[in-house]
């Protein structure tokens, strides 16, 4: 994974969510993601807009 991370193919392991996705979110409609995390799976759910 490192010689993908140095000739920038991705990022750091576990930055995406923190420096990507929350603050894309946030400037597309002002929503944050949900993350919902069970004992077999890992969901993530991006709003389409602002909840009521």
């Amino acid at each position: 994974v490192n010689i993908m991370r140095d000739y920038r193919y991705i990022e750091h392991r576990g930055m995406g969510i923190r420096d990507k996705v929350i603050p894309g979110m946030r400037e597309l409609n002002g929503t944050e993601p949900d993350f919902i995390a069970t004992e077999h799976s890992f969901t993530v759910r991006l709003w389409k807009e602002r909840r009521a």
